[in-house]
């Protein structure tokens, strides 16, 4: 495979990942909050602390680009993505939870940061 196009295959599927772990809460609404015990509000939580966390750390991971490598930031943020997203799926309770959505953000800042750069 062709190092270009495995690069272009890595940024389209990190890009839609990304935006879709971003959205993909709205729709579990109801299973979160029942799985949880809680009430359905208190979802914009987990919501608000991966959109915050993410804009915050864009520029500071932008940063970090610019310090280590373009090629060792998107790797960097594509393995702790995963990771987050694994350790989101066990969360044992809901505050935790939310600290892992936020966890989530920052590592997805570094996505944002550096795929189109990489391009």
């Amino acid at each position: 495979m062709n190092i270009k196009l495995a690069l272009i295959l890595a940024v389209c599927f990190t890009s839609f990942s990304t935006s879709f772990m971003s959205s993909s809460i709205n729709v579990a609404v109801a299973a979160i909050s029942g799985d949880y015990g809680i009430k359905p509000d208190y979802i914009t939580y987990a919501i608000s602390a991966y959109v915050i966390s993410a804009t915050a750390f864009l520029i500071p991971s932008s940063a970090l680009a610019n310090y280590i490598g373009y090629h060792k930031a998107f790797s960097l943020g594509a393995i702790s993505t995963a990771v987050c997203a694994l350790l989101v799926a066990f969360a044992p309770d809901f505050y935790l939870f939310v600290g892992l959505r936020a966890l989530q953000g920052v590592c997805n800042a570094l996505l944002f940061s550096t795929g189109t750069a990489l391009i």
